[in-house]
C-alpha cells in the first residue's frame, strides 16, 4: 500500500507538474503571439510609410523625370553637342589617338557608283551615318551617281548624339560631312551641289516626333528651308 500510495503521490505530483508546465507554456505562447501581432502591426505601418514615401519622392528620382528635365534644360543647341569626329589608327587605352584619313577602296567605290538608290537611313547620327563619310572619296562616288539620294531621319528624339539638333540641323550636318569626304573640289553652287548629294527627305508627319517640328508652322518653315537648299521631300501620311 505504501508503494501504491507513494506511486499515487508521484503520479499526482507529475500531473501537477505537467499542469504547471502546460500553463507556463500557454503563457509563453500567448506572450509570443502578442509579440508577433505587435510586430506585424508595426511592420504594416512601416510598409505604408515606405510606400507613401516612395510615391511622394519617386517623381523626383525616376529616370523619366530626369529625362524630361534634361530635355527642358537642353534647349540650347550647344548643350552636350558633339563638336568634332575623326578616325584614329588605334583604340588601345594607353595610346594617344592619331587622326587618320583613309581613302575609299575600289570595291566600295564601284558599289556606290552602281547603286540604284542611295539611302541615309535611321540610326545614330554620327556613329552610324556620318562616320561613313570620314573616308575620302565616298562623297565623290555619291556625287557622280545620278540615282536618287534619300535621307530617312529618326522618327523620335531619343538619339543622344543629336542632342540639341533640330531636323534641319541634322540635314545640314549630313551635307557638311558628305562634301567634306570629297577629294575633288566642289565647283558648283551650294544649291546645285546639294542636289548631287540629297534629293529627298522622308518624314512621318502623323506619328513622327522631330525636334523643331512641334507645330504646323514649324513644319511649314522646315519645308521652306528644305526648298531653299534645293531638295524635295516625301510626306507620308499613311
Amino acid at each position: 500500500k505504501s508503494n501504491q500510495i507513494k506511486s499515487t503521490i508521484i503520479v499526482t505530483n507529475n500531473e501537477e507538474y505537467l499542469k504547471k508546465k502546460t500553463h507556463t507554456q500557454t503563457q509563453g505562447k500567448n506572450t509570443e503571439k502578442k509579440k508577433n501581432k505587435s510586430f506585424r502591426k508595426w511592420s504594416f505601418f512601416s510598409f505604408l510609410f515606405v510606400l507613401f514615401a516612395c510615391m511622394f519622392f519617386f517623381p523626383f528620382i525616376s529616370p523619366f523625370y530626369i529625362k524630361n528635365n534634361n530635355n527642358k534644360n537642353n534647349n540650347n543647341k550647344n548643350d552636350y553637342q558633339i563638336s568634332s569626329m575623326f578616325l584614329c589608327d588605334s583604340l588601345e587605352r594607353n595610346s594617344i589617338p592619331i587622326k587618320i584619313i583613309p581613302k575609299i577602296s575600289d570595291e566600295i567605290k564601284k558599289l556606290i557608283l552602281n547603286a540604284n538608290l542611295i539611302c541615309y537611313p535611321i540610326g545614330s547620327l554620327y556613329t552610324s551615318i556620318l562616320c561613313n563619310f570620314l573616308v575620302k572619296g565616298v562623297g565623290d562616288a555619291i556625287k557622280k551617281n545620278n540615282c536618287k539620294k534619300v535621307y530617312i531621319p529618326n522618327t523620335d528624339n531619343n538619339d543622344p548624339e543629336a542632342n540639341g539638333l533640330t531636323l534641319y540641323d541634322c540635314v545640314e550636318e549630313l551635307l557638311f560631312y558628305l562634301k567634306k569626304s570629297c577629294q575633288d573640289p566642289i565647283t558648283e553652287s551650294p544649291l546645285n551641289s546639294n542636289k548631287q548629294f540629297l534629293n529627298y527627305i522622308i518624314i512621318d508627319s502623323r506619328r513622327g516626333v522631330y525636334r523643331g517640328l512641334q507645330t504646323e508652322e514649324d513644319l511649314h518653315h522646315f519645308y521652306q528651308k528644305i526648298h531653299n537648299l534645293g531638295k524635295g521631300y516625301i510626306e507620308r501620311n499613311g
